[in-house]
């Protein structure tokens, strides 16, 4: 099996078992009797596990391979969401949360770690680009298909993920070659190098604040403006999810022959934060599901342009990067949902996607500022040009 296939394979069953419970949480949440803010704390604890581990993972997988660090991350994102189903109790399930995010941290460092050791410096956007898409197909089916179970149980999604991290545990042990012979690279000098990522790691928190914002509260959202239930949530993100994929597929790769990774990363953030903007000031479903489309066509382009940039800058180092990455990006995921379930909570929607926006905004001016000057420093020409 081609080595892109195989890892995008996992990739897609990672995030079709994680976006299953988009639509379904929220609902969840109240349905338990639970607020706002304690949902944002559900969501953060996961995260703020990953902050601390991803460096830790990250290094696990430079020295013993990919393919055990994957294996370990699905397992732990089985075993989180399977606990997570049987709670009954908000100490309950935030303590299936802090054991979930303890192991599934491994998971996403090693998906980019492996496939940026199968690509070449020059198509490595374009490789990020087929997972993000392989990425992207299980965020669109994972919301319809949690929508829809959710309809019949509540709880049912949060078994089905654990199901799902097992099958991708099973795909991993039994298909997936490892990348990396595990032998340890000699010391780098590690100080220096993580000097230089931090441009990277501080754009990556405050546009993953500004997504997982998004991602938190438009069940809320969508519940208390339009009336939706878990059903129609779970189409709303699955066809809006259904552009991101278009662009990750397809139309990056036409892109990227013409424009560089970091005026593709510009754009996408700039559309971002148009579209948070947007889903704020949105009163009727048709400009609802446009908004969310400009969104999704944001992220499509600045998440494999970030990652192809960021995985040059981590050069030999691609473990250690991409798990300082995830750190960040686990960090952005710890303050998004407590900042914005806070601010809905107590002041609605409207303000909530403004700030969203705002925050999207200034990790846009962080990238003009910072991001360029450092790699015209490091004399890295980031336009790439596929044959």
């Amino acid at each position: 099996m081609n080595p892109l296939l195989a890892i995008s394979i996992p990739a897609c069953l990672l995030m079709f078992g994680l976006s299953v419970l988009f639509p379904v949480l929220p609902f969840f949440i109240r349905d338990l009797g639970l607020t706002e803010g304690q949902a944002g704390v559900l969501y953060s604890i996961y995260a703020a596990t990953s902050v601390l581990c991803s460096p830790f993972w990250g290094r696990f997988s430079q020295r013993h391979g990919r393919r055990p660090t994957l294996i370990i991350g699905l397992l732990g994102f089985s075993l989180g969401f399977g606990l997570f189903g049987l709670g009954q109790t908000f100490p309950q399930l935030l303590a299936a949360r802090v054991l979930g995010g303890l192991f599934a941290a491994a998971a996403l460092p090693a998906v980019f770690a492996y496939t940026a050791d199968i690509s070449s410096l020059e198509k490595r956007s374009v490789a990020m680009g087929v997972v993000g898409a392989a990425i992207g197909i299980g965020i669109i089916a994972g919301p319809v298909v949690g929508g829809i179970v959710a309809s019949s149980d509540l709880r049912l999604p949060f078994f089905g993920s654990a199901a799902i991290g097992l099958i991708g545990a099973t795909f991993v042990w039994l298909f997936l070659p490892e990348s990396r012979d595990g032998t340890a690279e000699p010391p780098a000098p590690i100080e220096g190098f993580r000097r230089s990522l931090i441009p990277y790691l501080i754009f990556a928190v405050l546009v993953t604040a500004a997504r997982v914002g998004f991602e938190t509260t438009i069940g809320f959202l969508v519940d208390d403006r339009f009336d939706f239930g878990p059903r129609e949530t779970g189409y709303l993100l699955g066809i809006v999810g259904v552009f991101g994929v278009l662009v990750q597929g397809g139309g990056l790769r036409a892109l990227a022959k013409r424009y560089s990774d970091f005026s593709l990363m510009l754009s996408g953030t700039a559309m971002m934060t148009l579209g948070l903007l947007l889903l704020g000031l949105a009163r009727q479903a048709h400009w609802l599901y446009a908004s969310g489309a400009v969104l999704a066509v944001g992220y499509a382009l600045a998440t494999p342009t970030f990652t192809a940039l960021l995985s040059r800058a981590g050069d030999a180092n691609q473990g250690l990067a991409h798990g300082l990455s995830q750190s960040a990006q686990s960090l952005g995921r710890v303050l998004g949902p407590l900042m914005f379930n806070t601010l809905y909570h107590f002041f609605g929607g409207l303000t909530t996607y403004i700030a969203a926006a705002a925050l999207c905004g200034c990790g846009l001016l962080w990238a003009v500022v910072l991001i360029g000057p450092s790699l015209k420093r490091a004399s890295v020409d980031s336009t790439v040009r596929i044959p």
